[in-house]
């Protein structure tokens, strides 16, 4: 199992589902510090401190802060391939396609801001620690 993920073992599916919001409110709160603040300033205890839980709480569900930035990283990634999947299996025409496009584009980062500081964050040299999300995402 890894960190972030659920173990299965548990006895039912309301302290699964419990688990699974727990993870996705401290990614989200992550998400928000790591926009603001950055990587390089946002620490542990910064964060888990914004999410209302202990260090510990913090680090046994997402992980260590490489770990943690990884999934943060991650969700905002998957959430702009969503959000321009539709668009980019649209039948229409190349022109209008690169137009749809960009409204969409433009749309998901006026929708979510967080995820367009943590680029600007990454391409002004943040998280220098983690060169392999540059060449993932």
């Amino acid at each position: 199992m890894t960190r972030g993920s659920l173990p299965r073992r548990i006895g039912t599916s309301l302290t699964v589902m419990a688990m699974d919001a727990e993870t996705d409110r401290l990614i989200g709160v992550a998400t928000r510090m790591f926009a603001e603040l950055g990587y390089d300033w946002t620490s542990m205890r910064l964060i888990a401190d914004a999410a209302g839980v202990d260090v510990e709480r913090l680090t046994e569900t997402v992980g260590d802060k490489p770990e943690l930035y990884r999934q943060v990283i991650v969700r905002a990634h998957e959430a702009e391939r969503d959000a321009m999947q539709a668009v980019r299996d649209s039948a229409r025409a190349d022109v209008d396609r690169a137009l749809d496009l960009a409204d969409a584009y433009l749309d998901f980062y006026v929708a979510h801001p967080d995820y367009l500081a943590l680029w600007l964050q990454r391409w002004t040299g943040d998280a220098a620690d983690t060169p392999d999300l540059q060449d993932l995402y």
